[in-house]
């Protein structure tokens, strides 16, 4: 009977240790529940005052305007440059360069020093096209912006056509490169004529040739730069005619109207052939 009441005893206390262990289980599971729900209010009401990226609306609670093609023609376009009548986009990419800076402030100031154009005449070590001789001179040092014209009018021989107020920068340029310009060049000379389908005509008969293939190519320089550059086409029209290479009636009347020539602009092949007869 003892031993039975001892062992009720110890059951008791037993059970006591399990109530007071639930008891305390209970109450952190209550005080976290509590937390939880704090928690979640907090959650809740960052959620709501925040902007979801996956829901554009969530952006703005205010009415937005309805979204029709008038509404957006009438939006102003952002402006990338200074406003005007003409308006361009400014191009921060690629900066201007000190020829076209040069260039630019000429536009706007009255001439000064010698007027017109002219042709420097150089050597020439190996028949070459138009664009391998402007990346030289371009290695050289050589603004390429102010060469007008570029052409081969004897064998070893390239003609440069700029304007007389760059000759001077243009020649010192080259004799630092060593390179030594000719003087009292003759381009209706017959000698320059090296085509050996005209070796056995007379020298009259070259003569008369070369003046017509100098006088075609500045007849056909002229159709290019007045799709081009048709505010100096007319100047070197007169400058050729001065120079007796073609007459004032010869200057083409695409000069004055640069949309009869547009076709013309990327045409390199009658030049080509006109070269060809000088440099064989």
């Amino acid at each position: 009977m003892v031993t039975q009441l001892a062992s009720y005893n110890d059951l008791l206390t037993h059970l006591s240790l399990i109530e007071a262990e639930y008891d305390a289980a209970h109450q952190a599971l209550t005080a976290s529940e509590a937390k939880n729900k704090v928690l979640a209010t907090q959650i809740t009401s960052l959620m709501a005052h925040t902007p979801s990226p996956n829901h554009p609306e969530t952006l703005s609670t205010s009415p937005q305007p309805e979204l029709t093609y008038a509404s957006q023609v009438a939006k102003p376009a952002p402006l990338t440059g200074p406003p005007g009548p003409r308006h361009t986009t400014i191009n921060t990419c690629n900066p201007p360069t000190n020829g076209h800076l040069v260039t630019a402030t000429h536009a706007f100031q009255l001439p000064t020093g010698p007027q017109g154009y002219e042709y420097i005449i150089i050597p020439q070590g190996h028949k070459m096209s138009c664009t391998e001789a402007c990346h030289s001179l371009h290695v050289l040092g050589i603004d390429t912006a102010h060469i007008l014209d570029i052409i081969f009018p004897a064998h070893n021989h390239t003609a440069l056509l700029v304007y007389q107020q760059y000759s001077p920068t243009l020649c010192a340029t080259l004799k630092s490169a060593k390179v030594t310009p000719i003087e009292d060049f003759e381009f209706w000379d017959p000698k320059h004529l090296a085509d050996p389908k005209f070796d056995n005509e007379s020298d009259a008969t070259k003569y008369a040739i070369t003046m017509e293939i100098h006088h075609d190519h500045c007849i056909y320089l002229l159709i290019f730069l007045s799709a081009n550059h048709p505010h100096i086409a007319t100047a070197i029209g007169y400058f050729f005619a001065e120079q007796g290479w073609i007459s004032t009636s010869d200057i083409p009347p695409s000069c004055t109207n640069p949309s009869k020539c547009s076709h013309l602009t990327n045409g390199d092949s009658d030049q080509d052939s006109m070269d060809n007869h000088m440099q064989e």
